[in-house]
């Protein structure tokens, strides 16, 4: 007997109905159902209200753009404008996309008076509220589940894991997740009612109200209309509605897409320069997508931070990974039932949204098409690569199948559902929607500076340094820089999108990079006045995390050090390490939070530069600063690589453009060592690998081996890609045969070191007896190499290896061979973590001499430059007060020992040879800078580095900026001073640094053995009985710390001193020795005693030419030699007289349209201190100037000799701009008004309908199935997945036959798939190996559940109904029988 409709009505009711049912109103009469599914639609806003406004209450948080919370009008008036001042001149990107409704929203809050905190959270809530409304709605107009399981589906969705992920940070990209039920909602109606143009309006302007600032996930919502149209059963007419909706999204969008494509056409594309798709596919398991947890960026941990944001939880943690797998599988069991309404569309909707996000997946099971859909993900398809945009396709089909599944849950299942729920949004409570680092302002101290700029920068450019990924900041993190929003001044940044071009992005680089090796210069200097830069605005409140060795004190030694640099004013309490005090550990002394310098004889913004004195340049853009350090750089203009055109001018020939690969996900670090010219092939493809303009990998400077083939290695430190705190070129295959101990190979420390691998290849074969290796300890690597296997094309060895630091001899296979790789076969710790590695220090093979050098580019040149490069970081850097000494924190070895260069010569010559180098030995250093030869002497047992700073003599040179400190493991250290003549000495006093307040006791030692002994008082004065000696040897047990001497005092004796600016006499030969193909040229320095005793760079002059050869040059310097090559130049310019020079007067001079009287009596070019853009056109007199890039980045025009009038300057693109957000906008509100004047269908329209639950496809045959599955199977995992889909779907049309509810298997499927993936994260904890579990487990188990889902769409085919027996009278009148 079926049960009562009354029963089956109680048992579909989730809580949710039952708390409302029988409510009776005041008047005692029933609470009808429409009011009581709004009172709980209310109810579920203010949640969400609430969920909003108690995510850190008071305080602004980091979504989407900071300018709309901080200057929302400015933004919105910024955005009137295609082209944008700021960066130096650039296309902001889909900027156009905030004009509506974002900006207008927060704008509307900011003219309103309401504080911006509040405008944010009523924009969050607005938006889970728009989300959830419209799902409920969507669900009821679809017949999808009762009123409770709506809210409850649509609570999946406006909670889904994504929504939670990014609500918080990057709100707008949610926008059109939440429209999306609104884009459906009007094409249900039109499809019941055949009101096909007012639904196609209606929906286009739901299609608006997504905006345009993220392209790709308006378009990716779009996919679910296009579907239910495409799924509308007859007789509604599918194409004429496509027609209908396609023309009205057109008009809705028109405000975005056109400048859309403007910014394609014109602006500087920074895709290439982000994620790769091997990056965003690595998450993208089914598994992952199912659960919603397919977005790469939530995997990532923010470094700084005491919690991370509820993304990383939900993505990481094995707990959320179980809660979103049993939301998801409920969700899929639901969509599994055959009985669901509109089942054609929403299986559809899923598969498509499905297979979209895991296409190109990297995985074991990874089918032959996921490489080549990664290609297409780095080349033509760029835009699409980040597919987590296609995931509310899924979220709303499982939302969809949760409500329907609710509908005959029992209580248990209910239960179940509503504490996944809440556990999913408990991260949220316990963290809020927001990512850590909110604030409650933006620091007065940036308004200040802010409007010192305003008032003071004019047309001058800013320049704020040190660079950072993001505004990352100690006081918050807005991402967005705070003088985005709050200056109107020209300004950039380094940061990790490419500002505006390659060719400047370069140009900063390398001032970033000298910034963070605190080395300043000459050549800097003039760099940043070519640039136009006048002030450079210091941040010293950047959170330490992120600072990549930019610590404050290397910016401003770097600063001090560069001339022509004046400090105007700070801002802001200081900001650092204000408890440290010693020579080691204070790497974060205190400095206000912004100081700003003057840049003396900046560049005007617009110029005429004479050609005549145009100087060509094969490299790049950063040649600049070696050029200039070397004297060959000063205003004329520089046309670099194929800028120059068939212009003859002197060439000059760089190596600062090497051909290295980067990550784009870092500054500072992270880029491989210069690569061979074989490496050439893998930068021609379609992911882009470094910064390069077209035609610029020709100009490359490569890396050439002598003696071998060439060195690899499995992995190393010195990969693009390696762990990026400790990331370098020092540490790269090359570093193991490079002859220096200090340097060798390390593995990158991402997996265990058993497997890991050094191979030598050789240029033939030969017959190896042994090879000789010193491995590295595990001190700081963390693992020691125990057993390895010696192999070559002979065979393979495993030996053991003793745990030493000494060379080892090692067995190679009896045989020639033209190889031999050593292959890490055991360590001896078992356990491993992440970031751990092993490592060889010297590799070296009998009969074999390597060697590596860099190759110039092309062939002949007028000047060859040489730089050392910018990866080396000295051990000390000074700050206000002392210099700190830290090798472990602050030491950064470079990609080479010594200088090793290879260049072609077009004819034989004699050349001079200059450069700049940097002496290393202390000892060489005391030598040079003694005045006088009475000078007392100081030597010690031991220093902590090469450093001169730290030397035995700064503990007597009446300098208190300088420290002695002796090695870390010089267990009782000594110091010896030594005077002429002998001298009473009864006391000394130590001077130490304020943190070093602990007990020491000295023993001293004079002449004739006299030895006498104490403990330093309080006021570290040391007395004893008095002795006379020329000498005192003081030995020192300090207790605890680290010995640090900061200045000794001997009463009657004159410490060494400091001299400052006297300049060096030495005789020529006293500098580096240069070798210039096989014969040396000795050298002379010219600099001063400071330079030497700071080890800061000096001149070096050749004593006398060197011989060039026509072809080949090899240029090098030993990397034994007491000096450090930091720049060489090989050859001089010709001297001629300067140009004519032109003049440029600005007149009018705006965004877009600008005017300058200008006047060239010779050939020269009209230079604008802008990013080169195409869009730019130059007029005088009507006739149109031929566009020139100058510097490698700057806008430029040819002016002929005789030029002069005014010249127009408009950015063309923006007129077309402009017209497109007139007309988009203008069409939006024809689209408001033709919704509302808009009526009831024609009747024929009327018979022209069908229910809008109807749907195609709803009733597929068992082949179109099996096809369809078996191809998703292959298509997520080979075929594997085919197996695993198919088999599912055989036992899914089993149980049907056999009457049990199949749906219950997808979701059983998919939850042990999740519990093996929540299993390997729990495990990897405990180090043991669970790939299995983390990748092909769950995959096929994945596979498995969508399978069932296939297996419940087949339909049987209907039988005949058997022919009903006709009556006997009929049967005479039709003659039958």
């Amino acid at each position: 007997m079926s049960e009562p409709t009354g029963a089956r009505r109680a048992m579909s009711l989730l809580p949710t109905d039952k708390l409302v049912a029988g409510r009776r109103t005041g008047a005692g009469r029933p609470v009808g159902e429409p009011a009581r599914r709004r009172l709980w639609l209310l109810l579920c806003c203010f949640g969400f209200a609430l969920m909003a406004f108690t995510t850190k209450p008071g305080h602004l948080i980091s979504d989407t753009k900071m300018d709309l919370a901080l200057n929302p009008v400015g933004w919105l008036e910024r955005a009137a404008h295609l082209w944008d001042i700021q960066h130096f001149g650039q296309l902001q990107n889909q900027v156009a996309g905030y004009v509506f409704p974002m900006g207008p929203f927060f704008a509307l809050g900011d003219l309103a008076g309401v504080e911006p905190w509040v405008t944010q959270r009523l924009w969050l809530t607005l938006l889970m509220s728009v989300a959830f409304l419209g799902v409920e709605r969507l669900s009821r107009q679809l017949g999808i589940g009762t009123p409770g399981t709506r809210i409850a589906g649509a609570l999946a969705y406006a909670l889904a894991p994504r929504t939670l992920s990014i609500l918080g940070e990057i709100s707008i990209e949610w926008l059109p997740a939440a429209m999306l039920p609104w884009i459906l909602i009007p094409l249900l109606t039109a499809s019941e009612t055949g009101q096909r143009a007012r639904g196609a309006v209606r929906s286009a302007l739901a299609v608006a109200l997504c905006g345009g600032v993220n392209a790709v996930a308006v378009l990716a919502v779009l996919v679910a209309p296009v579907l239910y149209i495409l799924t509308r059963p007859r007789p509604v007419p599918r194409w004429r509605l496509l027609a209908w909706w396609s023309g009205a999204v057109a008009v809705a969008t028109l405000f975005w897409t056109l400048p859309l494509l403007l910014v394609g056409r014109y602006a500087f594309s920074f895709l290439p320069y982000t994620e790769t798709s091997e990056t965003t596919t690595a998450v993208t398991s089914l598994t992952n997508v199912l659960r919603g947890a397919s977005d790469w960026v939530r995997y990532l941990p923010l470094n700084g931070v005491f919690e991370q944001p509820p993304g990383f939880a939900i993505a990481t943690s094995a707990t959320m990974v179980v809660v979103t797998g049993v939301l998801a599988a409920l969700g899929l069991a639901g969509l599994a039932r055959r009985d669901l309404p509109a089942k054609g569309f929403v299986v559809a909707l899923f598969l498509v949204g499905v297979v979209a996000l895991v296409a190109g997946h990297a995985s074991a099971l990874e089918p032959v098409l996921a490489e080549p859909v990664r290609w297409l993900l780095d080349g033509p398809l760029a835009p699409l690569r980040n597919l987590r945009k296609f995931d509310p396709l899924i979220r709303l089909a499982l939302a969809f199948g949760l409500a329907h599944l609710l509908v005959r849950a029992r209580i248990p299942l209910r239960t179940v559902a509503v504490a996944a729920a809440a556990a999913l949004v408990l991260p949220v409570f316990n963290q809020g929607l927001a990512a850590p680092g909110d604030f409650e302002r933006v620091p007065s101290h940036w308004q200040e500076a802010a409007d010192w700029l305003n008032r003071n920068a004019g047309d001058d450019g800013v320049l704020v340094v040190p660079g950072a990924k993001f505004g990352e900041y100690v006081w918050g993190r807005p991402m967005d820089e705070p003088l985005q929003a709050l200056t109107t001044a020209r300004w950039t940044a380094r940061q990790i999108t490419p500002p505006g071009s390659v060719g400047l992005t370069r140009l900063l680089d390398v001032i970033d990079q000298r910034l963070a090796a605190g080395h300043g210069s000459a050549g800097m200097a003039t760099v940043l006045r070519r640039l136009g830069v006048r002030y450079l605005l210091v941040r010293n409140d950047l959170i330490r995390q992120n600072l990549q060795g930019a610590w404050p004190s290397r910016v401003h030694e770097a600063l001090r050090e560069t001339p022509g640099l004046t400090k105007v004013r700070s801002f802001g309490e200081p900001v650092g390490d204000k408890e440290t005090d010693d020579a080691v550990n204070q790497l974060d002394a205190p400095f206000p939070a912004l100081d700003l310098y003057e840049v003396a004889g900046s560049s005007d913004l617009v110029s005429v530069q004479a050609a005549a004195d145009a100087v060509a340049v094969r490299g790049g853009p950063d040649s600049l600063l070696a050029m200039g350090d070397l004297g060959l750089l000063g205003d004329a203009p520089v046309l670099v690589n194929g800028d120059a055109g068939t212009r003859e001018a002197p060439t000059v020939v760089s190596d600062a453009l090497r051909l290295r690969e980067r990550s784009f996900g870092e500054i500072r670090t992270n880029l491989s060592p210069t690569l061979t010219a074989g490496s050439k092939a893998d930068f021609a493809g379609v992911r882009a690998l470094d910064l390069l303009e077209n035609g610029w990998l020709d100009e490359t400077a490569v890396a050439e081996y002598h003696g071998i083939s060439g060195i690899s290695a499995s992995s190393s430190v010195a990969d693009p890609y390696a762990i990026a705190g400790i990331s370098s070129t020092g540490r790269s295959p090359w570093a193991a045969m490079d002859g220096n101990v200090r340097t060798g190979w390390e593995s990158d420390g991402s997996r265990r070191p058993v497997g890991e691998w050094l191979r030598v290849d050789l240029p033939g074969s030969t017959r190896i007896p042994y090879v000789n290796v010193m491995f590295a300890p595990d001190l700081l690597l963390g693992q020691v190499i125990t057993k390895v296997a010696v192999e070559s094309e002979a065979g393979g060895l495993v030996q053991d290896v003793r745990r030493t630091t000494e060379p080892q001899r090692l067995r190679v296979p009896d045989g020639t061979t033209s190889w031999v790789r050593i292959k890490v076969a055991g360590t001896a710790s078992k356990e491993w973590s992440y970031g751990q590695r092993v490592g060889i220090v010297e590799l070296s093979i009998p009969g074999v001499t390597a060697g590596r050098s860099i190759r110039l580019p092309g062939q002949g040149g007028d000047v060859y430059v040489m730089d050392r490069g910018l990866d080396e970081r000295p051990a000390c850097m000074r700050n206000t007060y002392r210099w700190v000494c830290n090798e472990v924190m602050l030491a950064k070895q470079g990609e080479e020992t010594g200088f090793d260069r290879t260049f072609r010569a077009e004819s034989a010559s004699a050349a001079n040879v200059r450069g700049t180098a940097v002496l290393r030995d202390p000892k060489l250093v005391d030598r040079f800078t003694r005045v006088r030869a009475d000078l007392t002497t100081v030597t010690g047992s031991s220093q902590l580095s090469e450093d001169a700073v730290v030397s035995p003599r700064s503990a007597f040179d009446a300098d208190g900026s300088t420290t002695w400190i002796p090695a870390s493991d010089d267990a009782e250290p000594t110091l010896t001073i030594a005077w002429k003549g002998k001298r009473t000495i009864s006391r000394v006093q130590i001077g130490r640094p304020g943190g070093d307040k602990q007990p020491m006791d000295v023993i001293v030692s004079g002449d004739g053995g006299a030895v006498r002994g104490g403990r330093v008082d309080e006021r570290n004065v040391l007395t004893f009985k008095p002795m006379k000696t020329s000498k005192i040897k003081l030995r020192f047990t300090p207790f605890s710390q680290r010995l640090q001497v900061t200045e000794l005092v001997v009463p009657g004796v004159d410490p060494v001193g400091r001299p400052a600016d006297i300049p060096l006499r030495l005789d020529c030969g006293l500098g580096p020795n240069i070798e210039v193909n096989g014969r040396s040229v000795a050298t002379r320095v010219v600099g001063t005693h400071a330079d030497l005793l700071e080890q800061r760079p000096v001149r070096i002059i050749g004593c006398s030419k060197a011989g060039l050869a026509a072809g080949d040059n090899r240029v090098r310097v030993a990397g034994w030699d007491p000096y450090a090559i930091d720049s060489l130049v090989v050859g001089s310019l010709a001297e001629k007289p300067r140009g004519v020079e032109g003049a440029a007067v600005q007149s009018v001079w705006t965004t877009t349209a600008r005017e300058v009287t200008v006047s060239a009596p010779k050939d020269a070019f009209l230079v604008v201190n802008e990013n080169y853009n195409a869009g730019w056109r130059a007029q005088i007199s009507g006739k149109t100037l031929k566009p020139v890039r100058i510097d490698g980045w700057k806008q430029g025009w040819e002016l002929p000799a005789g030029t002069s009038g005014t010249a127009e300057l408009e950015y063309l693109p923006d007129r077309v701009y402009r017209l497109a957000l007139l007309l988009g906008l203008a069409g939006i509100a024809l689209l408001a008004l033709a919704a509302l004047v808009l009526r009831g269908p024609r009747p024929e329209h009327v018979r022209e309908t069908a229910p809008a639950s109807a749907a195609r496809m709803a009733r597929p045959r068992a082949p179109y199935v099996i096809v369809l599955a078996l191809a998703f199977g292959g298509w997520v995992a080979n075929w594997p997945g085919m197996i695993a889909v198919l088999a599912a779907v055989l036992v899914t049309l089993l149980l049907r036959s056999r009457g049990l509810p199949a749906h219950w298997a997808a979701a059983g499927v998919f939850g042990a798939a999740t519990a093996a993936l929540a299993a390997a994260m729990v495990l990897r904890e405990y180090g043991i190996d669970v790939a299995l579990l983390m990748d092909e487990a769950p995959q096929l188990a994945a596979c498995a559940a969508v399978g069932v889902l296939f297996g419940q769409l087949v339909t049987e085919p209907a039988r005949p109904a058997a022919e009903p027996e006709r009556p006997a009278a009929e049967q005479v009148l039709t003659g039958v029988g």
